[in-house]
C-alpha cells in the first residue's frame, strides 16, 4: 500500500488512551461495585465487541476505537495510513 502521509511511521508505537473515563468516576464504580468490579465489566464489554464483530476472543487483544466523522478534516487519512501497520 502507498502511504501519502508518512508523520505517523517513524513512531516506536501508537499509543492509546487506557480509558478516557476520568479518575472520578471509576473510583466511583469501584466504590459503588467493589474492587475488580470496574476490570471485570471492561473484559465483559471487550468480549461482547469480539463477538458482535467476529473478532478473535482475545481478552488481551487491544481495540481501536476511532470517535469522529470519518472524514480527511478529521486525520482519517492518517488513520488509513497506518491502519496495516497497526494490524501487524
Amino acid at each position: 500500500a502507498s502511504q501519502k502521509h508518512s508523520v505517523l511511521w517513524g513512531l516506536p508505537e501508537v499509543r492509546g488512551i487506557e480509558n478516557c473515563m476520568p479518575e472520578s468516576e471509576r473510583l466511583a464504580v469501584i466504590d459503588s461495585a467493589g474492587e475488580g468490579a470496574y476490570e471485570k465489566s471492561r473484559a465483559v464489554a471487550k468480549k461482547f465487541v469480539q463477538e458482535k464483530f467476529g473478532l478473535r476472543q482475545d481478552p488481551d487483544a487491544r481495540l481501536f476505537v476511532f470517535l469522529g466523522r470519518w472524514v480527511k478534516q478529521k486525520g482519517v487519512d492518517y488513520i488509513a495510513d497506518v491502519t496495516e501497520w497497526m494490524l501487524r
